[in-house]
């Protein structure tokens, strides 16, 4: 457990499990780091760089994930009042959306098999973005030459849909 103000750096090689990341405290992932499960608690702060990879992650109220290009995540759940950033080129495979947990994305970057609240699927592949649900802090930036679709794209309550042309 790493308390208030701590920080975990994970190198190439190394290899965590089980962390629980409380108020202020960061946790950097680091090319060739890898780290398995993962919480996030209020104010704590999680950065998956290029090559990184980490594995079930759990972002609860107050808490973020970062991940930059080339960086991926396996099974990440944003909670309420989480946020999650997604660089281009990153990765998240299996990605939970619960009620009022903000997504800052752009169509650069890679999700498949996201599941929102209301259990209808998205994601973004080959700069196709579908059924975004865009509430509070959220964000996603189209790029020019990519593509919104799908039958339940969602902006509420200060989301926002950045188009590039």
């Amino acid at each position: 457990m790493l308390d208030s103000g701590s920080v975990q750096n994970v190198y190439a090689g190394g290899i965590v499990n089980s962390t629980i990341l409380n108020t202020s405290s960061i946790q950097n992932v680091y090319a060739g780091g890898k780290v398995e499960r993962t919480t996030l608690n209020d104010g704590a702060k999680q950065f998956v760089e290029a090559s990184a990879t980490v594995n079930s992650t759990t972002v609860n109220s107050n808490a973020s994930m970062t991940i930059s290009d080339g960086g991926q995540a396996n099974t990440v759940v944003v909670n309420s009042n989480g946020w999650l950033q997604l660089g281009s080129g990153g990765t998240i495979n299996d990605l939970t959306q619960n009620t009022d947990a903000a997504i800052v994305t752009n169509t650069g970057a890679t999700i498949t098999n996201g599941k929102r609240t209301d259990n209808i699927g998205f994601g973004i592949w080959a700069g196709i973005a579908s059924n975004f649900l865009l509430r509070g802090n959220a964000q996603l930036t189209v790029y020019n030459g990519h593509t919104v679709t799908g039958d339940h794209q969602q902006i509420l309550d200060g989301g926002e849909l950045v188009i590039h042309t």
